[in-house]
């Protein structure tokens, strides 16, 4: 898979595990298990599970704190838990060679990830590190508590089957455009922004998120400098604003003659991160 690498080191000692609950976070007062279940309830995976199946697992999860620029697990960490993001910007990276991270993919509001691992058994270690990069909510549900949820309910286990069978098909899928051209994954990458962390600004969709053309690069497997040549070529044809002050703002059925392919693709796959 294509990416640039990230110019911080992945052994940065700086940063540290957050511990849930210690200190204030004026996001943590907006939310309850109330407020995860509405948000969830209307998302991937999670609205398609009976209701008995939902409350049971909010039941045996907790909301936790993150911090800005918190490490939730690192590559090589014991699998912990099941996470889903409540609010928030968190990143996937992967090592790369001399401790530098690859950034792989976002997850943003409503993405379930680290539950793949779970299945494997009870010492299995991460293959990928998630990162808060702003202050974060997620819910999390510990090892121990899915497998006395899995192991109790066949419809649970095979209800997590199919999470982990769609997180394997997006991972597929990236795969898959690590091989088409710089423009396609480009466009990609800005459609999967713009699902994860757009909202309708008229005809148009804004990130609610910092994005530098470096993390573009990253996500497109590109050099920053191709990257602002295809900014500029869109921001001529009218694909998309990129302003200082107001951030990028995308107009993805601008992109649908050009990317109709990934714009499909991205629609339907990007939940599955």
């Amino acid at each position: 898979m294509h990416a640039i690498v990230s110019s911080a080191k992945s052994n940065d000692p700086g940063i540290r595990k957050p511990a849930p609950g210690t200190f204030p976070s004026p996001l943590r007062s907006r939310w309850d298990k109330a407020g995860a279940a509405e948000l969830l309830s209307a998302s991937y995976w999670f609205e398609d599970l009976p209701k008995p199946l939902r409350d049971a697992l909010l039941d045996l999860a907790e909301i936790r704190d993150v911090r800005r620029g918190s490490v939730l697990f690192r590559t090589g960490d014991r699998a912990d838990g099941l996470y889903a993001v409540l609010d928030g910007d968190l990143r996937v990276f992967a090592p790369g060679e001399n401790g530098e991270r690859l950034f792989l993919w976002p997850l943003g509001p409503a993405s379930w990830f680290g539950g793949a691992d779970l299945a494997d058994g009870e010492d299995v270690r991460r293959t990928y590190e998630v990162r808060s990069e702003t202050a974060s909510i997620v819910l999390f549900l510990g090892a121990a508590q899915f497998r006395t949820l899995t192991s109790a309910d066949a419809m649970a286990a095979r209800a997590f089957a199919a999470l982990m069978s769609g997180h394997a098909a997006q991972a597929m899928l990236l795969a898959a455009e690590a091989r088409a051209t710089a423009p396609v994954r480009t466009a990609r990458a800005l459609l999967r922004l713009a699902r994860v962390h757009g909202r309708a600004v008229g005809e148009g969709v804004e990130l609610r998120i910092a994005v530098s053309q470096s993390d573009l690069a990253a996500l497109a497997g590109i050099s920053r400098q191709h990257v602002n040549e295809l900014i500029g070529r869109w921001t001529e044809n009218g694909l998309l604003t990129w302003k200082a002050r107001r951030g990028l703002v995308l107009y993805p059925k601008r992109f649908r003659a050009p990317f109709a392919a990934a714009a499909g693709r991205i629609a339907r796959f990007t939940g599955w991160m």
